[in-house]
């Protein structure tokens, strides 16, 4: 296990998440704790940077695969898509479930198409580049239709039909779903046979990463657009309640409440699925960076 290298890994990512949750919430972005966290997580990062390209005898994250272009290109790929993911799978049941009034269970089940898409995309990804060895033009059509469906995302309001936000997602899985598979096989086809469990371990890495980062920027623009109106909210409520002098029903206060709380919660998720087109984007433009290389299949033939 290369603890030296998983040691400033671990600390750096700590600083960088708690710095992103806590910044505007807890703390001003611009105070000292909050800066001081930021810049600490980047040295930590930077030190794990040299720490693995200098001294790591078993580095957890080889940076020799970043000479091969389409290892780069794919692991810097998938990093932006585990974003894209995770974005619409912790996001989309908190909008079923603030916005819609929906229970949890309800909420969970509506992400169906987000996963369906995926494990049918994934299927039919990996046959088209086992068949034809085309990685490339499987990607780039997922990446289209990913980008689609994460546009329309952006339309969704308090007043959307329950239905609308389900195609949505399912064009999101599906887009996702056609380049998870081929930008692994893109990556393995790079390296030699000794190197593909430790690149395919890489790919899962950059996406567990993407996705942790993410989720921290998600909550943090969902936490700092939703805090102040609720406590706006709160103290305006409470003052006339104060002014009446008598008692209110829960259910009438959360009734009162419910159409604030969808309004300000669906405008922090307006930003964060306009941040989800730009890293949508990004991840397109990564696999630009894809060679052409036969697969081992095609080799064969």
């Amino acid at each position: 296990v290369d603890v030296s290298g998983l040691t400033p890994l671990v600390s750096g990512m700590i600083c960088l998440l708690f710095a992103i949750l806590t910044g505007g919430v807890d703390y001003p972005w611009r105070h000292a704790i909050i800066l001081t966290l930021l810049g600490a997580g980047v040295v930590l990062l930077l030190a794990f940077t040299g720490i693995e390209a200098m001294f790591a005898t078993q580095p957890l994250v080889p940076l020799r695969f970043f000479v091969h272009r389409n290892v780069a290109a794919s692991l810097l790929a998938v990093l932006f898509l585990g974003m894209v993911i995770f974005t619409y799978m912790y996001g989309m049941p908190f909008y079923y479930i603030i916005v819609h009034n929906d229970s949890a269970a309800q909420a969970g089940i509506k992400l169906i198409p987000l996963l369906l898409g995926m494990a049918l995309a994934s299927i039919l990804g990996s046959i088209c580049v086992s068949k034809t060895g085309r990685y490339r033009l499987v990607v780039w059509t997922g990446c289209t239709v990913a980008i689609v469906g994460v546009a329309l995302s952006t339309r969704l309001t308090p007043s959307s039909a329950a239905i609308e936000p389900l195609g949505y997602l399912f064009l999101i899985g599906l887009g996702c779903g056609f380049c998870i598979q081929p930008l692994l096989a893109a990556a393995q086809t790079a390296v030699d046979e000794a190197a593909v469990a430790q690149v395919t371990a890489c790919y899962g890495f950059f996406q567990n990463i993407g996705a942790a980062v993410n989720m921290a920027i998600v909550f943090g623009l969902l936490n700092t657009s939703h805090h102040n109106v609720v406590f706006q909210f709160l103290h305006h409520a409470s003052a006339k309640m104060n002014a009446l002098a008598t008692k209110v029903d829960s259910d009438i206060l959360w009734a009162l409440m419910h159409g604030k709380l969808a309004q300000s919660f669906n405008d922090g998720l307006h930003l964060v699925f306009i941040l989800a087109c730009v890293l949508m984007g990004t991840a397109t433009l990564c696999t630009f960076g894809l060679q052409r290389v036969p697969t081992k299949q095609n080799v064969q033939k």
